[in-house]
This record gives structure tokens, sequence and C-alpha cells, in this order.
């Protein structure tokens, strides 16, 4: 007889929830759903960086800004504000704001014409937000 025979059952490893579910799914004879990632022969959909979305947007980083990053209504009640300030951008307006990978923010205007004028003439962001800036198109 050993030492340890009378602490074999308090060993015991509790199952962890990944197992629990995959018992559950056994048991009761559901189907596991094969996902892209589970399977070896389909490849993974490529999807377009978040911050990419066509020609109405223009892209700010925002890195250098000091004030709130997170509020977005402030931030583009700013922005239409400073767009009004100057006699070039007054008539642009912004459709929405888009958030993107760390600290950029897609700026959405009405169609390509206005977001052109907004990336040729960039006073407008350092007036309303300083600190930001507009990035350029890569090459």
């Amino acid at each position: 007889m050993s030492v340890f025979s009378g602490r074999e059952n308090d060993s015991v490893r509790q199952p962890s929830y990944s197992e629990t579910v995959a018992g559950y799914r056994t048991v009761h004879g559901a189907k596991e759903k094969e996902t892209q990632a589970d399977s070896p022969r389909t490849p993974l959909t490529k999807r377009s960086a978040p911050h990419v979305q066509g020609e109405r947007a223009v892209l700010i980083d925002m890195c250098r800004y000091k004030g709130a990053k997170d509020n977005f209504v402030v931030i583009r009640e700013y922005l239409q504000s400073s767009l009004k300030v100057n006699k070039v951008t007054e008539k642009l307006t912004i459709k929405c704001l888009r958030p993107g990978p760390f600290n950029r923010i897609d700026v959405v205007f009405g169609d390509k014409d206005e977001a052109d004028t907004a990336k040729q003439h960039t006073r407008w962001l350092s007036s309303g937000i300083p600190g930001a800036r507009v990035k350029g198109e890569q090459w």
C-alpha cells in the first residue's frame, strides 16, 4: 500500500470550460461547426484594414493630440467648427467618424471632392485639434 493511496481522489483535475462544452455537445448530439481557423483546407478570408474606407475618408493620426481621444462626439464638433473657420473648407461637412487602429480616426466627408479639399488644405485640422496630422497617400 502506498503512502498517497488515500489522496488519489483529491487530486483529480476538474475539466476546463472548453472540455465541459465539448462534452455537452457530444452527449446531447449537437454538431460542432468547423470554423475557418479550425479547418486546414479553408483559407482565412482577407479583411481590409478598418481605417481604409475609400475615397471619401481622410485618415487622421491623433498620436500627438493631448485631449480626450475616445469621445467622438466632441472630436466631431471640434473638427466641424474648425472647418467653418477657414474660407476654403467652410462648405465641407463631416458625415461620420470611424475609429481606426491605434490613435487613428477616419473622417468621412460627403463626397470625394470634399475629402480631396480637406486633404489639400490641412490648416483646419491644426486649428481644431492641435497635434493631429492628416495621413498622406501610401505609395
